[in-house]
């Protein structure tokens, strides 16, 4: 018999992979998960599917691409709500495969009132329905800039430190552990997510009332770039940095609590955050590298698998099959392993966003093909990171576009006949 063994799904909001050190950023903002990418399996060219947080989780929920829109100040959960309960989730596969599912963070945009709790046994995302909280939520998603405020300098709501969830998580493992049951836990951070408040800082040393100011103009202008200045800009990503680091603290906390059940751990991102590279701030639904490419960890051992780096482009998509697989979950074994994360042979990944048209791209190692509408982007990515040259009219890159034109086609047709139920 295939052992069960627990797994535990950590997501930092918002943490683009760049600002990693175990990933080559040059400040140390993430010590612990340093020390857990030197023994574990570190993927550096993964990439969120699609973009923004409810998008992005629910293509590793599904392990499909969603059809909703992703509208800033728009989020219409009943269109989310809708299309979740007609898919099966993990959370439901793994219920009925004997694990006990959890889940706790605190985004409205992946909590109850969008259906994200579909599957999971013990789901707590600090929303009380009989509160006046779920009149206002609308109004929080739609980025209310004094309702953040408060939150920021309260540090409730939106704004609640990872210190906050130790609690809740320990009653989850007490549970499971009393019912002797494997468990899959699911744990989302806002500590990286705009408004940039760590309780610690480092690199930022501006008073309380400038870093919301600043926090507050990147979102009024996150799509105009040119309304923030050199300094603010530097000062953002301080706080950023800061505030990243301080996340990293929880890890520390959780392989403290948790080490004794001997779990599989996966650490990623859902997507990144722009700081004016492409004209913008925060995460708008565009699929430029500072939005897609996240970090993504597999730490705890895993038979079979060696450990070190993997440079294989991967999609977060693919982290629904990932954890069926490593479940020990035996329907379709041969769909999870070619879907899997974990299959070294796959060359390119998808990332798709309908705002509200579908918009999509295809990123080798090397390539990257961003189709915006009518508008087409192609860009080297050995040789412009940053994506700042767009070869499209370059005649010698017709063959590419060719091919990553192909490569998408035939992906979406065979992915649409996937089933691994």
């Amino acid at each position: 018999m295939v052992e069960k063994r627990n797994i535990v799904l950590v997501t930092f909001d918002s943490l683009r992979a760049d600002h990693c050190s175990f990933l080559g950023y040059n400040r140390k903002t993430t010590p612990m998960l340093d020390k857990l990418a030197k023994k574990g399996i570190v993927f550096t060219n993964a990439v969120a599917s699609s973009v923004a947080t409810p998008a992005s989780m629910f293509t590793i929920f599904t392990g499909r691409y969603p059809k909703t829109p992703f509208i800033i100040g728009n989020l219409n959960y009943k269109q989310w709500s809708s299309e979740l309960r007609s898919k099966c989730t993990l959370a439901q596969i793994l219920s009925k495969y004997g694990y006990i599912t959890g889940a706790i963070h605190s985004n409205p945009a992946v909590s109850h009132c969008f259906g994200f709790d579909k599957g999971f046994s013990y789901f707590h995302d600090y929303l009380d329905t009989s509160s006046i909280k779920m009149l206002f939520l609308r109004k929080l998603l739609s980025l209310d800039k004094l309702r953040n405020i408060v939150a920021s300098l309260t540090r409730s709501e939106t704004s609640i430190t990872w210190e906050s969830y130790i609690n809740y998580i320990q009653n989850f493992l007490d549970i499971c552990r009393k019912s002797k049951k494997p468990y899959f836990l699911w744990i989302l951070l806002l500590d990286t997510h705009i408004p940039y408040n760590p309780p610690k800082n480092k690199w930022c040393k501006k008073n309380i009332f400038y870093k919301l100011y600043i926090n507050w103009k990147a979102r009024k202008y996150f799509c105009d770039s040119n309304k923030i200045t050199h300094n603010e800009q530097k000062c953002l990503i301080d706080l950023y940095d800061d505030s990243i680091l301080y996340a990293d603290g929880f890890v520390k906390e959780l392989l403290k609590i948790t080490e004794a059940d001997q779990p599989i751990y996966i650490f990623h991102s859902d997507h990144g955050e722009g700081f004016g590279e492409h004209g913008f701030y925060y995460h708008p639904p565009l699929l430029y590298d500072e939005i897609l490419r996240v970090p993504l960890i597999i730490y705890g051992g895993i038979d079979n698998l060696e450990e070190g780096r993997y440079s294989h482009p991967v999609s977060l998509i693919n982290l629904y099959y990932t954890i069926l697989l490593l479940s020990g979950y035996c329907n379709n074994i041969s769909i999870l392993n070619k879907y899997s994360i974990l299959n070294k042979s796959c060359k390119y990944s998808i990332s798709r966003v309908y705002s509200p048209k579908l918009n999509i791209a295809v990123r080798t190692t090397k390539w990257k093909y961003i189709k915006h509408g009518n508008t087409i982007e192609l860009y080297d990515l050995s040789m412009d990171a940053a994506e700042k040259i767009n070869l499209v009219a370059d005649t010698e890159s017709s063959v590419i576009l060719k091919q990553m034109e192909y490569l998408y086609t035939t992906y979406m047709k065979s992915f649409s006949l996937i089933d691994v139920l």
